[in-house]
């Protein structure tokens, strides 16, 4: 890490790194991983960050800087994301990202917590919480699914094709850049572009953005489906009151025929929608969000 990064984080991540090495499955069989996250604040209600697709827990951080004086507010980092280890190899299915995240919630001994959710990380906590719904209080949705669907962005299907989506994602760093200036309304400022950068700016630290893009199950003989389907068919295992939904009207990726979506499975959830945010809701909205989620989980 560069001098200039390390003033990045230091003035817009000013947090503790932590680490811990979980047991995990992946490809079938078992792996250690040296996995990063932060865990800041106190309070008697726990908040888990769950990031998505190229960001790390660097994208939660305005809302942590906000809650940590209410709740305890905890991030992962996902493996081969942000600061955790990046391997050199591998397959990455949604399933053994799902079993890192429990190993990870019972190694830290969380018995009951709220989970944050975006991109990625709407199916990888949806499908820790079904797997543990009694240690669930309350689950805050953006601009992420938890179920199939059959619509794509050409942008983020063109980075799915097994020549030029390695290109792109991998080689070129194209869908981590990409995303530097299609994922806001509010252009993102220098500094907060390096700090999204920095974790990532070599193509061996790329594999994790490529194996997320690949993963997205689009049809029933993907490796991934059987996973969604699962998660998907365990969603009313949590009440409407449990559910509150924040939603970036202006997301190319996740647009807001999405939005319907949780609609339809929670029609008596609170429901917060802002016109003027894109798909990093947190980066265009992250004072009204950081309000909305203190009252939910207080309530």
């Amino acid at each position: 890490m560069n001098e200039a990064d390390s003033q990045t984080l230091a003035s817009e991540y000013p947090f503790e790194s932590r680490y811990i090495t979980i047991d995990h499955s992946l490809e079938a069989g078992r792996r250690s991983s040296k996995i990063h996250y932060i865990d800041e604040g106190v309070g008697e209600q726990t908040l888990l960050f769950i990031h998505g697709n190229p960001t790390w827990s660097y994208y939660f951080r305005h809302v942590i800087k906000a809650l940590k004086n209410d709740f305890r507010c905890i991030a992962i980092d996902h493996l081969g994301c942000g600061l955790s280890e990046k391997p050199a190899s591998g397959t990455f299915l949604l399933k053994d990202r799902i079993d890192l995240l429990k190993s990870f919630v019972s190694s830290l001994g969380l018995e009951r917590f709220s989970l944050v959710m975006h991109d990625w990380g709407g199916p990888i906590g949806m499908g820790l919480a079904t797997q543990m719904p009694e240690r669930i209080d309350k689950l805050i949705v953006t601009n992420t699914i938890a179920f199939r669907s059959d619509w794509i962005a050409w942008q983020i299907n063109m980075c799915r094709q097994p020549v030029i989506g390695k290109i792109l994602n991998y080689y070129a760093n194209g869908f981590l850049r990409a995303a530097m200036q299609m994922t806001t309304v509010k252009p993102l400022k220098a500094n907060t572009k390096r700090g999204y950068l920095m974790p990532h700016r070599k193509p061996s630290d790329r594999l994790s953005i490529h194996e997320f893009v690949k993963d997205i199950p689009m049809s029933s003989k993907h490796r991934s489906y059987d996973s969604i389907l699962d998660i998907e068919s365990k969603l009313s295992l949590f009440r409407d009151d449990q559910v509150s939904i924040l939603w970036g009207m202006k997301d190319f990726c996740f647009a807001p025929r999405f939005l319907k979506n949780w609609e339809a499975i929670y029609p008596n959830s609170p429901q917060h929608s802002f016109e003027k945010a894109g798909h990093f809701l947190f980066e265009d909205a992250p004072d009204e969000c950081s309000t909305i989620i203190r009252n939910f989980v207080r309530a």
